[in-house]
């Protein structure tokens, strides 16, 4: 069961995300999660816009996500780019098509 505390719109979810992807590292994983169809595949590439050059997005479901060695190409351009950015974020969208993504 949900609590109403836990429910953000849009905007309040925007926000949360960015200042928390803005945290120093050590990495973390954050998750969004929400019934179909309220946007959180627009926020991920509204994310993506606004950390440009420093973000990739993968969508898991899309055809890329499918071809082989596509999961170390991804890792292998996050390492790339952190070596000229501050920070790199990965935004995977529907990541439960990945196999075995929870591990």
């Amino acid at each position: 069961m949900a609590e109403s505390s836990y429910q953000l719109s849009y905007p309040e979810c925007r926000d949360l995300l960015r200042r928390r992807l803005a945290e120093p590292a050590p990495g973390r994983v954050q998750v969004l999660a929400g019934p179909r169809q309220v946007g959180k595949t627009t926020l991920l590439l509204e994310l993506a816009e606004s950390f440009g050059a420093a973000a990739i997005y993968l969508a898991a479901d899309g055809p890329e996500a499918a071809l082989p060695g596509a999961w170390e190409r991804l890792w292998t351009q996050a390492e790339d780019l952190a070596q000229t950015h501050r920070c790199v974020v990965v935004l995977l969208d529907e990541v439960q098509h990945l196999h075995d993504w929870a591990a």
